[in-house]
């Protein structure tokens, strides 16, 4: 090769090698602007998951119910598995929420029962029944307070105590005479007729 065209090709090779180092930090800058904007969205999305978490909580007053009897009305029915199965009827008494808890296990003679068969469910072997139902019923109960370090002072509901109140059960009560009742005229009704005796016999009045 002559020494023409070795200098033409390494001017040539020259002019490659700059093109590639231009093409390469342009390649270089678009990352590094590319990074900053990743890096720059990240922080603005960590600050507002940091705003996010920020928040005000009002000091409520804390609650107090007086030991002894009260009366109130069942909202809601909750359902808990851990650590144990637990039914909790959710009372309501004025402006506060009682829980009164009771395990979820259902028989004639255990305390969830118990509490059924007071207010009116058939609790029968082999059958079912729908805690729920009990929602918006009135009841009565007694309640103690407790007081441990997490909750302070709280009141609790004495299970054995809980009962549909005065109205309701004499509600029930009328209710049921008045089923008595019908059955019974029901019962009057489908028997035969006797019959009657001969008038005949039948002395007139002094």
């Amino acid at each position: 090769m002559k020494k023409e065209e070795l200098m033409a090709c390494i001017d040539q090779a020259y002019e490659y090698a700059k093109k590639a180092i231009v093409m390469w930090n342009d390649f270089s800058m678009q990352q590094i602007r590319l990074r900053s904007a990743n890096e720059k969205r990240k922080g603005e999305s960590i600050k507002e998951r940091v705003e996010a978490l920020k928040m005000e909580i009002q000091v409520k007053e804390h609650e107090r119910l007086e030991d002894g009897a009260h009366e109130g009305v069942i909202r809601s029915v909750e359902y808990r598995s851990k650590p144990l199965e637990y039914t909790d009827y959710l009372i309501q008494v004025g402006q506060m929420t009682i829980k009164a808890s009771y395990p979820t296990n259902i028989t004639p003679e255990t305390i969830h029962g118990r509490l059924l068969t007071r207010f009116g469910f058939n609790i029968v072997a082999g059958s079912s029944v729908d805690p729920d139902k009990m929602i918006n019923r009135h009841c009565m109960f007694t309640s103690v307070n407790k007081s441990t370090t997490q909750r302070g002072t709280y009141p609790e509901v004495q299970r054995d105590t809980l009962r549909p109140d005065l109205m309701t059960l004499e509600t029930q009560a009328a209710y049921n005479q008045r089923h008595e009742i019908a059955e019974e005229n029901v019962f009057k009704a489908t028997q035969p007729i006797k019959e009657v005796g001969d008038i005949g016999h039948i002395q007139p009045s002094q």
